[in-house]
């Protein structure tokens, strides 16, 4: 009978900033069993090609290694893109700490796949997997990282030059507008995400359905309520309110310098949200949302990939709300007031 066994991928930190990335292996009774691992960068630079490296294994009595795995590709696209690109491999030496253990019991291959350069002034992260056969069965392993690309052709923007328009419905970067309030990606939002367009909620109410319908309505009755920029003027914050249902806002974070994924809104539309600050560094922010009557939790993430860094309401806290973000201290520290008081909080110590 054949039996299938998947032994949980570990990360495990190497040389030269590669990570070392998922172990499976599939067992076949008396045959023994293969397995692979991946080598990949952490990181790139937009307009630089990225090798992952990918090590198959046969283990156990299933003899020489040569020609039982076939199919091996490789499959990548930048997070957000709807498709993945096929990779075919090129073969390779082993690494010395894989020649050192080869045996008649493992045998190891290696393999390379090139991902193509993104163009200069590209930035995200790139996800991938890797398919193959063994011994006739199918498997497929995911990266268990990303490679972030990092574009060091962007030039920092002085901040003075960011501005919010006279009647905030556009924000311009030395007097050229780089997002209004009309942006097809806000337009999307408010539709399909903030519920002021269902269909129970425009049942009824004219204005409401020429807003959900017409796109100079829509540019009328909303604006930005505010905006923050990072020091380096790469980032900037925003806090949108409508006319359509207020006090309620919602936010969300712009990349002016990014070809694609511009905009990501970072809470529903609902009352108390805010955008708040950058962190001296702007790899970091700070908002407030989750609000429910006068209680709103602070909610810190990074910049660049969106991931909590913390979410907390302070334990002193009461129903009244009693409360307030003052400012960052460094990347990893903020000062907020509760009641009177100042406090500190290191966002890795919580």
């Amino acid at each position: 009978m054949k039996k299938l066994l998947i032994i949980l991928g570990m990360v495990v930190i190497m040389g030269g900033g590669l990570l070392l990335l998922g172990l499976g292996y599939w067992v076949r009774s008396s045959l023994g069993g293969g397995g692979s691992h991946h080598y990949a960068p952490e990181t790139v630079l937009a307009g630089e090609s990225a090798d992952v490296t990918l090590i198959v294994t046969a283990t156990g009595g299933g003899g020489k290694i040569q020609g039982r795995f076939t199919n091996i590709s490789l499959h990548f696209r930048l997070a957000g893109e709807n498709a993945y690109r096929p990779l075919r491999p090129q073969p390779v030496i082993l690494p010395d700490n894989f020649k050192t253990v080869q045996s008649k019991t493992f045998q190891s291959e290696a393999y390379t796949f090139t991902i193509p350069p993104y163009p200069k002034g590209t930035t995200g992260e790139i996800e991938y997997y890797t398919e193959m056969i063994f011994d006739g069965h199918l498997s497929r392993k995911d990266g268990l990282i990303k490679i972030k690309i990092i574009d060091q052709s962007e030039q920092s923007v002085n901040v003075s030059e960011v501005s919010l328009s006279m009647d905030k419905k556009s924000i311009s970067i030395n007097s050229k507008v780089v997002l209004s309030i009309d942006d097809d990606t806000i337009l999307t939002f408010f539709i399909t995400k903030s519920e002021l367009c269902d269909t129970s909620n425009i049942s009824g109410q004219a204005g409401r359905k020429m807003f959900c319908e017409d796109k100079m309505a829509f540019k009328e009755k909303t604006s930005f309520k505010s905006i923050v920029v990072s020091q380096d003027g790469k980032k900037i914050g925003f806090t949108i309110e409508s006319d359509a249902l207020s006090p309620d806002t919602v936010v969300g974070i712009f990349y002016p310098q990014r070809t694609i994924s511009k905009i990501s809104f970072l809470s529903n539309y609902y009352l108390g949200n805010e955008f708040l600050s950058f962190s001296p560094s702007g790899s970091n922010f700070v908002y407030r949302s989750g609000c429910f009557e006068a209680k709103c939790a602070f909610y810190i993430k990074d910049s660049e990939t969106l991931k909590d860094k913390i979410n907390f309401i302070p334990l002193e806290a009461d129903a009244r709300g009693n409360y307030e973000f003052v400012k960052w201290i460094s990347d990893d520290e903020i000062e907020y007031k509760l009641d009177k008081g100042i406090k500190r909080l290191d966002i890795f110590q919580k």
